[in-house]
């Protein structure tokens, strides 16, 4: 049982770290499983901290914006399990990720081209991050990505973007992507949907 609650911990924490990832599925990459299990518990595991040391350094609260608190858990053993156990873990994870794009379409219609743009606007470059409208804009999107969707994770109650709707449209001028009317509407008019 002991085992079992490790496994979905480790899966529910690797699915929270890919969460903003965006994965290329036009080119294979061929990898054996064992190389990824081998990959998962190199990160997981750290070769030069001692149990004590790693007990010593662990940061629990990792972030803290909104109402939102983000925190990590310990997985201890992950590298004790069996070759099958975290192949299975690998799977889960895998699973989960497979699923996101699911959940992002039930919480709200324009969720999933939302998410595309706000992804698409955080990887720009040539962008002064020191700009109030960035800071705001980065605040949303946080709350944006943590909620899988523009409304909360709990209440329901559509996000209010602090940033400026011109702003918004300039930065995704800038991408190759584009929002239809309604999806632009969502994000700015609270009383829309």
């Amino acid at each position: 049982m002991k085992t079992i609650s490790y496994l979905l911990l480790l899966s529910f924490f690797l699915i929270a770290c890919e969460q903003n990832k965006t994965i290329d599925t036009s080119e294979k990459i061929e990898i054996s499983e064992e190389k990824i299990v081998e990959l998962v518990v190199e990160t997981i595991t750290p070769e030069s901290e001692t149990e004590s040391e790693i007990e010593e350094n662990f940061t629990w609260v990792t972030e803290r914006f909104a109402d939102i608190k983000i925190i990590r858990y310990k997985l201890p053993g992950f590298d004790a399990l069996t070759l099958e156990q975290q192949k299975l873990v690998y799977y889960l994870v895998q699973a989960g990720l497979a699923g996101r794009d699911i959940m992002w379409d039930q919480n709200y219609r324009h969720n999933l081209s939302i998410r595309r743009a706000f992804e698409a606007i955080l990887q720009l470059n040539d962008i002064d991050v020191t700009t109030e409208n960035w800071q705001k804009l980065g605040m949303y999107a946080r709350q944006v990505f943590f909620a899988n969707g523009i409304h909360h994770h709990y209440s329901g109650d559509k996000f209010t973007p602090e940033f400026s709707k011109v702003y918004f449209e300039e930065l995704l001028a800038e991408t190759d992507v584009t929002l239809e009317a309604q999806a632009l509407k969502a994000i700015f008019d609270p009383d829309f949907d």
